[in-house]
């Protein structure tokens, strides 16, 4: 049986941030990352508060493609990026 009082809530913060890979700007790449809420400021500052939990990259399409379609497909990515945090 869980003890009610010794419960606490931690809130987690997520960042995503599309980074370019090539000198051209072609190609991107856009970190997934999380830290902790119950970090101080400074502390949430330093990369090493920070951990990356996947990468969404750049879907190739042919030709003209509807945004609804794009959008479609970049939640899907998310959705398997962020499963094992919507089980825990």
């Amino acid at each position: 049986m869980k003890d009610k009082d010794k419960e606490i809530l931690i809130p987690i913060i997520f960042f995503t941030d599309k980074t370019h890979t090539d000198n051209h700007s072609r190609l991107c790449l856009e970190p997934v990352e999380f830290t902790l809420a119950i970090f101080n400021r400074e502390t949430r500052n330093s990369p090493k508060a920070w951990r990356t939990i996947g990468y969404v990259n750049d879907i190739c399409y042919k030709g003209k493609v509807e945004t609804r379609i794009k959008m479609d497909n970049y939640n899907r990515i998310m959705d398997v990026i962020l499963d094992s945090y919507k089980k825990c």
